[in-house]
């Protein structure tokens, strides 16, 4: 099979976004066709692009494609940047996302549905009044959680050259500027979902109950005692309170991490199953049901050293503000606007580029409207040190 050319690969890709950009208008056709080609980009970029060095590193230098090459440049980069997310923040992957391409409102509440396991029946062989067996005879609810989730961050990082840098190098600053710019974004998202690590909205064991026999208003663990024992027995909590097995992680500071990935259990069975690298990257595998990561820019309130969740204890919620740059209709905008989404955890920002003329300058920025809230109190577990 013969290989496609470079250029002829990034023609295509500059082709999907020269069509989002003549696309204009506040219509919900409008940002369904937006939405429906950043997908595209999106999903052209992975089978495409990813891999190919040839064809990620040529926009940045040559003036390849002529013409295009401003704007397939600034796109390309923060799309390649955009897919690093789930691997620089992995817990961005690993709660509860509500990620779309459709506009939101800034500042409104939204409601976000998320599913939880529902409850298993049994065939009851029983006869009933009629005779018969009652079999499944009891409807099982869906079960769903509704939260609340406020759209009350409306962010970006605007990145600004004046005339006379830009006039003074062939370099494509802005280009090297895109991963610190999306990186930026990330840790924002993640710091704000670790606001709401607090023991006083995970307080699901703080009492005991038939489900909770041992009460834990913070889950306590030294440093020192960081092992799988106590993994296990933060597991059992778990598991008496039905949170569901799968989807469980637990967020750790870089002490108690490390001191986990020295436990000598983990460390013999991981050389004997012929998996010791794994102790070099910033998660373990699956320990008592709970995949360890290791969270450095976890805060310390309350004495927090880590967290356990579920994948459905925390929510993340993401909407693209409206495009501001249409509002006169076409020809009144000095800009280009750009959707782009990532086409494994699907999340969408916003690409705005622009020159001003008076003023004399260049800016790129990615923005993106957002929201966090807990989801399932059962699902979370402040752990501090002990």
């Amino acid at each position: 099979m013969v290989r496609e050319s470079g250029q002829n690969v990034l023609r295509g890709y500059v082709d999907l976004i020269k069509r989002q950009h003549k696309i204009i208008g506040f219509a919900a056709k409008d940002f369904e066709e937006r939405g429906l080609l950043a997908n595209e980009l999106g999903r052209f970029y992975k089978t495409e692009i990813v891999g190919r060095e040839d064809i990620l590193d040529m926009p940045l230098k040559a003036a390849t494609l002529a013409d295009d090459l401003g704007t397939l440049a600034g796109t390309l980069v923060v799309q390649r940047t955009l897919e690093l997310f789930r691997y620089e923040f992995p817990v961005l992957s690993s709660i509860f996302t509500d990620f779309s391409d459709q506009p939101g409102v800034f500042n409104q509440t939204e409601i976000t549905r998320i599913i939880v396991s529902p409850s298993v029946q049994e065939y009851d062989s029983d006869a009933d009044t009629d005779g018969r067996p009652k079999g499944w005879d009891t409807v099982v609810a869906a079960a769903t959680t509704d939260v609340n989730v406020k759209l009350d961050k409306h962010v970006s990082v605007p990145i600004v050259y004046d005339a006379n840098t830009l006039a003074s190098t062939i370099r494509r600053l802005f280009d090297e500027q895109a991963g610190a710019q999306l990186y930026a974004l990330s840790k924002y998202m993640v710091d704000k979902i670790y606001t709401l690590f607090l023991a006083a909205t995970y307080n699901k064991y703080a009492t005991v109950s038939a489900k909770v026999p041992s009460a834990y208003a913070t889950f306590p663990v030294a440093l020192a005692e960081m092992a799988r024992g106590r993994l296990v027995e933060l597991s059992a909590a778990f598991t008496m309170n039905e949170v569901p097995v799968p989807n469980r992680f637990l967020l750790l500071n870089c002490a108690h991490y490390g001191k986990l990935s020295t436990d000598p259990s983990l460390t013999l069975f991981f050389a004997t199953q012929g998996a010791s690298e794994l102790l070099t990257m910033n998660r373990l595998p699956k320990i008592a049901t709970f995949v360890p990561i290791e969270a450095p820019n976890l805060p310390t309130t309350g004495g927090m050293v880590g967290m356990a969740l579920h994948k459905a204890g925390a929510i993340i919620k993401a909407r693209l503000p409206n495009d501001y740059t249409t509002v006169f209709g076409s020809g009144a905008s000095n800009g280009l606007m750009t959707t782009i989404t990532a086409p494994d955890i699907g999340l969408s920002m916003m690409l705005v580029q622009f020159s001003e003329h008076v003023r004399g300058f260049a800016e790129q920025r990615t923005q993106v409207m957002l929201g966090a809230a807990a989801g399932d109190p059962r699902g979370g577990l402040v752990i501090t040190g002990a």
